[in-house]
């Protein structure tokens, strides 16, 4: 349906009619992702804490928690995504970036950064729309834009760390005394050697 009214006689100017602006569905599509951003910001808490297991024996069950969370993340966002009747193209664009953020497996970092680049750019067009559905849309697409955001920082300091561990060396705390092939071991063998231990 045309969301437009003439100005003129001639309708040569076309200006945005707010009444047939947001529909019942599309209005109820911002109100299911909002809970998809709320389903994200809780696994990336259950992430976190999963994380923090492993240093916290207490915090053990927190592994599954943050499995469970992931998976009704992904789903919710599916729905969403997959929901004829909700027209919101843009708002479903920002839904995908969060799919591909779930499925990512920390080697296209580069490329979610470019997806939440995009989605800022649009929302900043949306924000002087005078349209109320973009304006709706523009500040979520700036939420799901900053949880990419959110995860590529983590990703690139787990990334960080686990370098720093690899290319920590290893201090042995075995002075290889116990070694046959020891220097020490084998100064010891020539000074033996050298000894003269006939009987007078």
């Amino acid at each position: 349906m045309d969301n437009t009214v003439p100005t003129t006689p001639f309708g040569v100017s076309q200006t945005p009619n707010e009444a047939l602006d947001l529909s019942v569905a599309n209005a109820a599509g911002l109100l299911a992702f909002d809970r998809c951003v709320a389903l994200t910001r809780a696994a990336i808490a259950a992430e976190a804490c999963a994380d923090a297991a492993n240093q916290d024996p207490a915090l053990a069950g927190c592994d599954q928690a943050a499995a469970d969370a992931w998976a009704m993340a992904d789903e919710a966002l599916w729905q969403f995504r997959s929901d004829r009747s909700v027209t919101l193209c843009d708002v479903k664009y920002a839904a995908w970036v969060l799919l591909l953020m779930l499925e990512d497996d920390g080697q296209g970092l580069d490329t979610l950064a470019q997806r939440a680049q995009s989605l800022r750019y649009r929302a900043k067009k949306f924000a002087r729309s005078p349209l109320t559905v973009e304006q709706v849309s523009a500040p979520r697409m700036v939420v799901a834009a900053n949880l990419v955001d959110e995860i590529i920082a983590t990703a690139q300091e787990d990334h960080v760390a686990i370098e720093a561990i690899r290319t920590t060396p290893v201090v042995s705390t075995d002075l290889g005394l116990s070694s046959p092939r020891d220097p020490r071991c084998e100064e010891v063998e020539e000074i033996d050697e050298d000894l003269d231990v006939s009987p007078v």
